[in-house]
């Protein structure tokens, strides 16, 4: 299973950041953009944590075999393991979906 990691978020960021930088002559500029570009994103993951924080998988096995378990995919399907982390990372914007619909952050220069 896939999982959530923040080397993700670090990956999705710097992307952005970059092309921020590389598109404004004015750096403060640039940082505005990229604030504008990821604030959104960033509070939905922010707020869905507060919601349901990443431990959400803990809680379902704990109150589905609150006596434990051998193996989680006994009280979690792998499909139902795979939905909660795919909605962690459609709310943080790098699922394969949301990546691939993305234009290219390419700069040409004249």
């Amino acid at each position: 299973m896939y999982r959530y990691d923040r080397y993700d978020q670090a990956i999705v960021d710097a992307r952005v950041l970059a092309h921020a930088l590389a598109s404004e002559r004015d750096p403060v500029a640039a940082l505005a953009a990229y604030d504008a570009a990821r604030r959104p994103q960033m509070n939905e993951v922010i707020l869905r944590n507060r919601r349901y924080g990443p431990e959400i998988v803990m809680q379902m096995a704990e109150e589905r075999a609150p006596d434990g378990f051998s193996n989680i995919e006994d009280v979690i399907p792998r499909a139902e393991l795979e939905a909660v982390a795919l909605s962690f990372k459609r709310a943080a914007g790098f699922d394969a979906e949301s990546l691939n619909a993305r234009p290219s952050l390419t700069i040409t220069r004249g």
